[in-house]
């Protein structure tokens, strides 16, 4: 995360007129953004596992017939199959965060008061960010 902050800063930086200017790691507001995210994600993605784990166990507990062997089954599916999932969600989720928080540090430190919406334009755009491709807002 700090290497998507240090890059997407320099981006922003370049987008304002301030070429090769980036976002310093050891700054406080980096530090703190990255901790808060540590403990967030943390905490996040244990509670959800720990919610389909429960919700696992009680669809097996109330499947007549059901077995040891039907439980494991549904748990090794569940770790292999939708956490691998997830892993990559995480990450892109992780990365869109980081460079958000770099857009917004540079903005608010160089004092601009606008930005322009810019999105990939692919089948992977929601409809609410495919609405507001090429705005320009207040920040």
């Amino acid at each position: 995360m700090e290497e998507a902050i240090k890059k997407e800063s320099e981006l922003a930086y370049a987008l304002v007129g301030q070429n090769g200017s980036q976002l310093n790691p050891k700054d406080e507001a980096v530090k703190n953004f990255l901790a808060d995210r540590t403990d967030f994600l943390g905490k996040k993605t244990s509670q959800t596992t720990k919610d389909d784990i429960e919700r696992i166990l009680h669809d097996w507990a109330g499947t007549e017939g059901s077995t040891v062997a039907d439980l494991r089954s549904s748990l090794r599916d569940y770790f292999d199959g939708s956490e691998a999932n997830r892993v990559d969600m995480i990450a892109r989720t992780e990365i869109s965060t980081a460079t958000g928080f770099a857009q917004q540090e540079v903005y608010n430190e160089t004092g601009a008061i606008k930005k322009s919406w810019v999105t990939a334009e692919d089948e992977l755009v929601c409809d609410d960010c495919a609405f507001l491709d090429n705005e320009t807002v207040d920040i």
